[in-house]
């Protein structure tokens, strides 16, 4: 009433398309398929609905919180296994993230790893110069940085970091966990991967706590990192598959992600082996 207006909303039983008796058949499909639990509330009964688990709460990132701390010492070796992903946009959302194994990682790295937050941060969108410093402060592995929309600044940053930094974008026809590799004439590395698949694993180490956290991160991290939300939509061909909405900014988050994708390179670099398809049939 305060915006001149009011809203509403009506569920399916109120119209003639659909029987009784075809609800209660969605209500007890609905109960042992998440796709059609959400079909069934948020269409037929026309109200909003989060499946369990859909969302990163407050509480599950308090549960992440560890004692180290942004301010840490910087390592004055690279012998550990530091990434770092940016977002760009108006601002560079950077997060810097270290890998540890708590077992042998062997052909799953992304199952055998818990990621360790070492910083994030929020730099001026033109900053890119800043970029270097922190490569070399964190002794940064492997970068990986949002494609667009500065396509042309994220690919010198690229070729600076030659073997070291990827430009990223998300894109249909990859499946799963693979990252599929090309190469501009430049020789900049250009990785496209599924980004369903990389934001349950990068968000799901936060359900687990297989995030460790710094105690004082950040209140947009915080913000940022709650605003995605997983749900099902219908595909091209009707049926259903699982998608992540953005309820406002999440830039951190996507930073967050991309430190999957330079620890997959980081690895690859490291065993001399690439990170292919169905190496896992686990989600993690």
């Amino acid at each position: 009433p305060a915006h001149g207006h009011r809203s509403f909303h009506l569920n399916q039983m109120y119209g003639p398309a659909i029987s009784p008796g075809e609800l209660v058949v969605a209500y007890f499909k609905g109960q042992s398929d998440d796709a059609s639990q959400v079909e069934f509330v948020n269409q037929k009964l026309g109200e909003p609905h989060l499946l369990e688990g859909a969302r990163v709460t407050d509480p599950i990132i308090d549960a992440c919180l560890r004692d180290h701390r942004l301010e840490d010492p910087r390592p004055t070796a690279s012998d550990r296994q530091i990434v770092m992903g940016i977002d760009v946009g108006t601002f560079l959302d950077v997060v810097i993230a270290e890998f540890l194994y708590d077992r042998d990682p062997g052909y799953e790295p992304h199952l055998n790893s818990v990621c360790k937050v070492l910083w994030n941060g929020r730099l001026p969108g033109s900053d890119f110069h800043v970029l270097d410093r922190l490569m070399a402060e964190w002794q940064v592995q492997y970068a990986a940085i949002d494609f667009q929309p500065e396509t042309v600044l994220a690919k010198a940053f690229c070729r600076r970091f030659h073997g070291h930094a990827s430009v990223v974008q998300y894109r249909k026809g990859t499946t799963g966990h693979e990252i599929k590799e090309a190469h501009d004439d430049e020789r900049v590395s250009i990785l496209t991967v599924d980004r369903t698949a990389f934001l349950d694993m990068s968000l799901g180490r936060l359900h687990k706590q297989r995030t460790l956290l710094p105690q004082n991160i950040s209140g947009v991290f915080r913000e940022h990192v709650q605003n995605l939300v997983r749900t099902y939509e219908l595909d091209d061909m009707g049926k259903p598959k699982a998608v992540y909405v953005s309820l406002g900014a999440d830039h951190q988050a996507h930073a967050l992600n991309l430190t999957e994708v330079a620890h997959m390179m980081s690895y690859s670099r490291q065993t001399g082996r690439n990170i292919t398809a169905g190496e896992s049939v686990r989600d993690f």
